[in-house]
């Protein structure tokens, strides 16, 4: 009654042995894996300011057209830098934080 379904099992395990690779590939290699996090971080603030660009109308921002196209324009300068060069990235994000906390 209770069997555990046969792809469930090996779907977990193989995802487990994916997270063990990627957690020692992040340990060893942690300066390029934080580089690759960052640049896909910029992808994603890409994405994302140029959907907000598109939906500006369907956004509800009391800022107005001309601060809803300065943050959107923001928004794609911030993860164009972050792909290419994404040390400064790192850099600027750890002096913030070392800063404010």
């Amino acid at each position: 009654m209770n069997e555990p379904h046969h792809v469930r099992w090996k779907s977990m395990i193989s995802l487990g042995i994916l997270g063990v690779f990627l957690g020692l590939f992040m340990l060893f290699f942690s300066n390029f894996a934080s580089q690759i996090m960052v640049a896909l971080a910029g992808f994603a603030i890409v994405l994302l300011s140029a959907i907000f660009i598109v939906e500006d109308s369907a956004l509800t921002l009391r800022a107005g057209p001309a601060g809803r196209s300065l943050l959107s324009g923001a928004g794609t300068h911030t993860g164009i830098i972050s792909i290419a060069v994404p040390s400064i990235i790192v850099f600027s994000t750890g002096l913030l934080l070392g800063i404010f906390s």
